[in-house]
């Protein structure tokens, strides 16, 4: 048995290919919200087929 470095960023990032598979455009790095205590307590991932709602989204997450 091995521990995983950084195992909520992995599935993040697993969860993002996935949608990948369903979706045409996909934000490629979810934005991290934190608790109080600075613990990950949701991802925001992007998922569309709209070309242009994927910049909005990109945008919005760039501003946080």
């Amino acid at each position: 048995m091995r521990k995983i470095t950084e195992p909520v960023e992995k599935v993040a990032l697993l969860y993002c290919e996935r949608l990948k598979t369903i979706w045409e455009y996909v934000t490629e790095k979810p934005l991290v919200l934190m608790n109080n205590k600075n613990a990950p307590i949701y991802h925001f991932v992007f998922a569309s087929n709209n070309k242009i709602a994927l910049k909005i989204a990109k945008d919005i997450i760039r501003r946080k």
